[in-house]
This record gives structure tokens, sequence and C-alpha cells, in this order.
């Protein structure tokens, strides 16, 4: 069970077919960020969703 967002992965991701897939494997690290540091982060990743640049397929 996750607790909180984010958290640092490590995993490995594959082109298939047309998508950008994971072989199934996750591993997290013991690790917390701090309230500045997921405030960017959460920021970034939303700033880059509004600009198109989170690549989900493979053109």
């Amino acid at each position: 069970m996750l607790v909180d967002y984010p958290i640092l992965i490590k995993a490995t991701i594959l082109p298939f077919d047309n998508f950008i897939i994971y072989d199934g494997f996750l591993e997290s690290y013991n690790m917390f960020f701090g309230k500045e540091t997921t405030w960017q982060i959460k920021n970034d990743y939303k700033e880059e969703k509004e600009n198109k640049k989170i690549i989900k397929k493979i053109k």
C-alpha cells in the first residue's frame, strides 16, 4: 500500500506496440520528500501535463 505521493521508484520501461509499458516490477526507496520538494514535483508535473510533454505513446 502506498502512503503518500510522491515516492521514488525504480522501474524498467519498455516500448511495446505504440505504448510505453513497464515490466511489472517496481522497487521503492525508503525516502521522504519535504513539503517544498513535494510541491515542486507536483507543480512540475502539472505544468508538463498542461504543455503535453508527458509521453504516453510512441509515435
